[in-house]
């Protein structure tokens, strides 16, 4: 994608981000105080974005003959020590069965722990769909100074979009290098962020990302029958589909099953709701397919 010319609010929320991840580089190449904390003393950072930490392997098997060469950094809150840089690291360091982790401490506010995050992520280039959804709402709300559920919230409404939040995502989408429009942004990437906490973790440990989000269509106890089994490797993407087309048509109703799966599609999302969504051409050509539809059914024999 073309990378356009940032406005000035765009513009100050990277300079933003700059500025904070600068003090901790600067931080961590100082000759400052390192204490060694145990590795349960340490939690991560709850404005990551990320959530896969799958490919750890080779830091692990690193760390496990060499140590943590670079000290993580850590700020002090009221319910113990939170990571603000190196959660990788100190995943790794856990893998490799370290009880301890060199550590240097600053004091630092939510906003600039939210900054820093924001910026490393911004750096990356393997953001998955969850990752992109998460990254550029963040750097629209923080271009915009409002919160992110202010900015969901102008994004999702019905009707024309404030063409103001609309060119924010737009930059944002740039400058991850993303070429999404904001319907499809709104209708693929933001519904991600409402995944259940259970799921969240689930990719957090190791489960395929991929297969994870076609669980989210799964029932609560479907999911927790058949989330193991994405975490231990046996089911992927295919596999969940297929447990979702099966499981759906064992509760089909009564003569529902003898249709073919593009009917049972099509009856599933023949819902008001989704009709009304539908523009006026689009309408119009439904319209027309249904009128089509009524006049094969009425000439099959009752």
């Amino acid at each position: 994608m073309t990378r356009r010319k940032l406005t000035k609010g765009m513009q100050a929320a990277l300079a933003r981000t700059q500025a904070v991840h600068q003090d901790i580089q600067d931080l961590q190449r100082a000759r400052v105080p390192v204490q060694y904390l145990e590795v349960g003393q340490l939690r991560p950072s709850p404005f990551q974005a990320r959530l896969d930490f799958t490919d750890l392997e080779g830091l692990t098997d690193d760390i496990r003959t060499n140590g943590i060469l670079q000290p993580l950094v850590a700020r002090s809150t009221a319910d113990g020590y939170e990571l603000i840089a190196g959660e990788r690291r100190w995943r790794a360091a856990r893998r490799a069965g370290l009880s301890e982790v060199p550590v240097m401490l600053r004091e630092a506010t939510d906003e600039q722990a939210r900054l820093y995050s924001l910026k490393e992520n911004l750096e990356r280039q393997d953001l998955n769909a969850f990752e992109v959804a998460s990254v550029a709402l963040a750097l629209t709300a923080l271009s915009l100074d409002q919160t992110q559920e202010t900015v969901r919230a102008r994004l999702t409404v019905r009707g024309p979009v404030d063409p103001e939040v609309e060119q924010a995502l737009a930059e944002a989408l740039s400058v991850l290098g993303k070429d999404l429009t904001r319907l499809s942004f709104t209708k693929h990437y933001l519904p991600l962020l409402n995944l259940p906490p259970a799921l969240k973790d689930a990719i957090r440990r190791g489960a395929s990302f991929n297969a994870v989000r076609v669980l989210r269509r799964a029932t609560p106890q479907q999911q927790a029958e058949w989330l193991p089994r994405i975490e231990t490797g046996e089911w992927g993407v295919r596999d969940v589909e297929a447990a979702l087309q099966g499981a759906a048509s064992s509760a089909a109703p009564a003569g529902e099953s003898n249709l073919s799966s593009e009917t049972r599609r099509v009856l599933r999302l023949a819902s008001p709701r989704r009709i009304q969504q539908l523009d006026d051409r689009a309408q119009k050509e439904l319209q027309r397919l249904l009128q089509r539809v009524e006049t094969l059914l009425s000439q099959a024999t009752p």
